[in-house]
């Protein structure tokens, strides 16, 4: 069952975003934040597959969101929440690879129901700018979020 038209919007969705996901889109692998890398590289500890499959998997979030009858979820990061703890050169890549892969994996499952706001850090402004504007533009992203 797909929803349409329910008028719901999950204004609020999260997924959880993963090192080996990340590093397929172009992320060095490291954050320089030892919390922040452990966080990446087991993002399944504590995961509960019958709660928050949908976080880590957007054919089971569209499900989800079948089921809960939600026509839109706009989505955040999860452990990137984190970003403006890092240093610019670190925390632009890392933006720059969570916003690619949410493109090339959710929003490709479904650009219409999934989005998620674009991921900057304020650590260097006229990076975050140019991200920003590459997400939202290139990328689809309904806006930006600053953590």
């Amino acid at each position: 069952m797909t929803v349409r038209q329910s008028g719901v919007v999950d204004a609020d969705g999260h997924v959880v975003e993963t090192a080996r996901a990340l590093t397929a889109c172009g992320w060095s692998g490291a954050t320089g934040n030892i919390g922040l890398d452990h966080l990446l590289a087991a993002p399944d500890v504590g995961y509960r597959p019958d709660l928050a499959g949908g976080a880590q998997d957007p054919q089971l979030r569209l499900v989800d969101m079948d089921r809960e009858r939600i026509e839109v979820a706009v989505n955040y990061p999860t452990f990137l929440l984190m970003v403006n703890q890092l240093d610019a050169q670190p925390a632009a890549e890392a933006c720059r690879a969570y916003n690619t892969w949410f493109a090339a994996t959710y929003r490709a499952a479904d650009p219409e129901r999934l989005r998620a706001m674009a991921l900057v850090s304020l650590a260097d402004p006229g990076v975050a700018a140019e991200e920003g504007r590459r997400a939202v533009v290139e990328l689809g992203a309904p806006g930006i979020v600053v953590s």
